[in-house]
């Protein structure tokens, strides 16, 4: 029996393959299709919250803590639950602020009003938030708000008004 040469090169071609294989499984799992309907909206259980959130976080555009489902969903499991199609990615989008804005506030630099803005910008095109986000927050209505808590910032008052209790 003649033996068989296993090389370097065959085992990189077969880990790139097997990888790309993998991703294309990862990436064909859908998100699962919301179970209700009522007066023309489309809703998930509780159930299948969990899977939900792992699309979202797989198909969102940057990376979003936490990896469990967040707080905001019940922790104890209910049957009577039910999720409309779209919160789990404003909650993402939550989540996603307000990391970039402790992250930033808690290294002791300032934020620059321009990149609080384009931040801002950047979380407005988020998906569901062009149509759902109802803050109405501008620079100036920031810096009103910081006036009238005593902060010291625009950053630090979104934080304060928006990401206070924002917890996994």
């Amino acid at each position: 029996m003649k033996p068989i040469k296993i090389t370097a090169g065959a085992v990189a071609i077969g880990l790139v393959v097997a990888g790309l294989a993998l991703g294309n499984a990862l990436n064909a799992a859908a998100a699962p299709t919301p179970q209700v309907e009522m007066d023309g909206h489309h809703f998930y259980t509780d159930a299948q919250m969990d899977a939900v959130w792992t699309d979202v976080r797989r198909t969102f555009s940057a990376e979003i803590d936490p990896a469990a489902l967040p707080a905001i969903f019940p922790g104890e499991r209910s049957e009577n639950a039910l999720y409309e199609v779209g919160i789990a990615e404003m909650v993402a989008a939550q989540y996603w602020r307000c990391g970039w804005l402790d992250e930033r506030l808690s290294g002791g630099k300032e934020i620059e009003s321009s990149e609080l803005e384009a931040m801002m910008a950047t979380y407005s095109s988020l998906p569901k938030i062009a149509e759902h986000d109802l803050t109405g927050y501008t620079s100036t209505r920031l810096a009103e708000l910081s006036r009238r808590f005593g902060l010291d910032s625009a950053a630090e008052t979104l934080y304060f008004l928006d990401c206070k209790g924002v917890e996994s």
